[in-house]
């Protein structure tokens, strides 16, 4: 599937990390989420176990300081860096959170997901981006 271009997200993340997704030379993930977002609970844990492995961007939704953001990652050991924005960039038309993009390494968006999704799911779609396109 092909969803059409990934926009340029680049930001200094909550932890004054440069993210830039125009880095990645390998297929990678791109995780709109929030703080106080249930089931992003439930999928962040997945988000953080492949960020150990695969590139990760992450942007925090109206989720409140950086601070606020860092103690959050950081109380539930997630090992994602964030950068922080009040509302999703109208661009991505992501309706939901958690809205999970998996780009190529040509740039392009190959799977868009919603709600609750595995770790197991999320590195077959990154492992199918790299290797089939």
């Amino acid at each position: 599937m092909n969803h059409g271009n990934a926009l340029p997200i680049q930001g200094l993340s909550t932890t004054g990390q440069i993210l830039d997704n125009q880095q990645f030379d390998s297929a990678y993930l791109i995780y709109f989420w929030a703080t106080w977002c249930g089931v992003c609970k439930m999928t962040s844990p997945a988000v953080s176990d492949i960020a150990a492995q695969s590139p990760v961007i992450a942007v925090a939704v109206a989720s409140g300081s950086n601070t606020l953001i860092n103690q959050f990652l950081a109380t539930n050991n997630y090992q994602f860096s964030s950068l922080n924005v009040d509302s999703i960039p109208g661009q991505w038309r992501a309706e939901y959170l958690p809205a999970i993009y998996i780009v190529d390494k040509k740039g392009q968006i190959r799977f868009v997901t919603t709600g609750i999704s595995s770790k197991w799911g999320l590195t077959l779609k990154l492992w199918i981006a790299d290797t089939w396109w």
